[in-house]
């Protein structure tokens, strides 16, 4: 389930997301050429990645994967991993680098993915469940910075020879594929308004569809 996302946090987390006011270098450059890179570029891998997030996850890959990495989701984003890291194993103890989906990892991995970041691993987090979650994860973290769009995706990289810092931002670009869903159900006609499938899509959770709504409003003129 996403958290809700605070409005007021919007104005600083555009700044954040065009660069302005990141004065590390390492974020500037993770933000702009990893996070949110330009619709413009692309990968050759793109060709056998689906989806906005599995592409996003490919390049934080490249950048932060290790040689023994936990992924503690789906089977699309263990293949962006593996796409990215083809010489890495995939372990569930002692990892250097951490994938979670928590629409189906459990709490109990949520633990052990804190405790990994605790040790300096760097970690991407979906679907996490809350401001109490994103808190526990910084928490976590005795240097370093997280970069987090303040609704259900945290990247926490707990390095040494960062300072520590917590960026808020919008992470990744417009995903075309939420506003089709929109014209294939025909939300704007009043009988599928209330449809199972209207909210099978947006999990029958409100907050998540403001948030979607919002997210790609904004993000469309990014």
């Amino acid at each position: 389930m996403a958290a809700f996302l605070n409005p007021l946090k919007v104005p600083a987390m555009l700044r954040h997301s065009l660069g302005f006011g990141v004065h590390s270098p390492f974020a500037f450059s993770f933000i702009l050429d990893v996070l949110r890179l330009s619709r413009k570029y692309g990968y050759y891998a793109y060709d056998m990645i689906a989806g906005t997030r599995n592409r996003q996850l490919y390049r934080i890959s490249l950048v932060l994967g290790g040689a023994r990495i936990a992924v503690y989701a789906g089977a699309d984003m263990a293949a962006a991993v593996r796409q990215a890291c083809p010489a890495s194993r995939l372990v569930e103890k002692s990892p250097d680098f951490v994938v979670a989906d928590f629409d189906v990892a459990s709490e109990a991995d949520f633990e052990a993915v804190c405790v990994c970041i605790s040790a300096g691993v760097p970690a991407v987090i979906f679907n996490y469940g809350g401001n109490a979650a994103l808190r526990a994860v910084r928490r976590a973290m005795p240097s370093g910075m997280t970069f987090a769009n303040g609704t259900d995706k945290i990247v926490a990289v707990p390095s040494g020879s960062l300072p520590r810092q917590d960026f808020n931002l919008f992470l990744g670009n417009c995903n075309i594929g939420t506003w089709r869903h929109f014209w294939r159900i025909r939300i704007y006609h009043p009988e599928n308004l209330f449809h199972k499938r209207t909210f099978g899509i947006f999990k029958s959770n409100l907050s998540g569809f403001c948030n979607m709504l919002l997210h790609n409003i904004i993000l469309t003129f990014l």
